[in-house]
């Protein structure tokens, strides 16, 4: 149904996040020396399988949202540069993939509440818990305005879930996963804020977006270049001088160019 599947979390990019914790069989709560242990013995899996999909699919088969909003997004671009330079052809084929993706998405993804929800499985099993990836779809535009709308006013603004005193979580707030110094499991980071950003940017939601640029201004300004941060207090956790936080130079100089 032409949407991407990840065999091991780690190619998401967000490591232990609670978005892989079915697919691992791990319960919200537990050691992150537990879930990396999972995740080694996946890597081993990998080689049995040969990094076979289709014998992986037995073990670890996530159809993510923000990988499949990113691909769509990646698409599009594609589209743009094909018809700038008279590829049309190849813009054409790429338009209708995107086309195919989102509308994968939408089928297979989409929660009757209007949340998209990375899934698992060969049967699409949905995921539910709440993570920064529920806003993903506005990144790729995938969401029509009523939907990013709602998914606006009654998730990121809401002060049990995403509104903190320093910006957006990776988890919200009332998800049994939450953590906020747990690595992928609650901290802020400043690339998932940079996605999050341009996607409240694409509908309009340009206050939103000014508090999501704001609030990680705040976060360097008070701990510095970290790698994440937590969203309650600020403060810095994990590797120093980490480069994410140049994330903000670009979120300012697109605030200025659209001003």
């Amino acid at each position: 149904h032409k949407l991407i599947g990840i065999i091991h979390p780690d190619e998401s990019g967000e490591d232990n996040s609670p978005r892989f914790d079915k697919a691992l069989r791990l319960p919200p709560q537990h050691a992150s020396e537990v879930n990396f242990a999972k995740r080694l013995e996946l890597i081993e899996q990998n080689r049995v399988c040969d990094f076979s999909s289709d014998c992986m699919a037995n073990f670890h088969w996530v159809r993510d949202v923000s990988f499949n909003a990113i691909f769509v997004r990646n698409l599009r671009d594609l589209v743009t540069i094909g018809r700038i330079l008279g590829h049309t052809e190849a813009a054409d084929r790429y338009d209708q993939l995107a086309q195919a993706v989102t509308m994968a998405m939408r089928l297979f993804m989409m929660h009757p509440d209007g949340v998209m929800f990375s899934t698992y499985g060969l049967n699409y099993r949905k995921i539910e818990v709440l993570t920064w990836a529920v806003f993903m779809p506005m990144f790729a535009r995938i969401l029509t305005p009523d939907e990013a709308s709602m998914l606006v006013q009654k998730h990121l603004l809401n002060n049990k879930e995403f509104a903190t005193p320093y910006g957006v979580p990776t988890v919200a707030q009332n998800q049994a996963s939450f953590d906020p110094a747990g690595f992928w499991r609650g901290p802020v980071w400043l690339g998932a804020n940079w996605f999050i950003y341009h996607g409240l940017k694409n509908y309009g939601f340009n206050e939103e977006a000014e508090r999501v640029l704001q609030s990680s201004k705040k976060l360097v300004e008070k701990s510095g270049f970290r790698e994440y941060f937590s969203p309650l207090t600020g403060d810095g956790y994990g590797a120093q001088n980490f480069t994410w936080p140049g994330l903000l130079l670009d979120m300012n100089l697109e605030q200025k160019h659209r001003l």
